[in-house]
């Protein structure tokens, strides 16, 4: 979502190990037609882009649909996770452009 060509060849053993494939990886950008993609994937896919492009503008509406699929605690967890990668991968952005 932050169109980094190093940041989406980059893959994850873990995600790998639980079954995440290259042509699922690469099929993010194209989240709203992939039939592959369940209602949970969706709404956390969404939230993701809201997070990315505007963490102010995030509505209650889009918590609430995290909340249907994850209690709580794992909505945060996901938050947090998503926080930390994300700023992440915008250092780096970064960081190769001045290095």
């Amino acid at each position: 979502m932050l169109h980094d060509p190093a940041g989406c060849a980059w893959r994850s053993p873990k995600a790998a190990a639980a079954g995440l494939d290259d042509e699922c990886a690469l099929s993010v950008a194209d989240w709203r037609d992939d039939a592959r993609l369940s209602a949970a994937d969706r709404a956390y896919l969404a939230f993701t882009e809201q997070f990315v492009t505007s963490v102010p503008h995030i509505s209650p509406d889009e918590i609430e649909a995290l909340l249907e699929h994850s209690d709580p605690e794992r909505v945060y967890a996901f938050i947090e996770a998503l926080y930390l990668m994300e700023m992440t991968e915008r250092v780096d952005i970064v960081m190769r452009a001045a290095l």
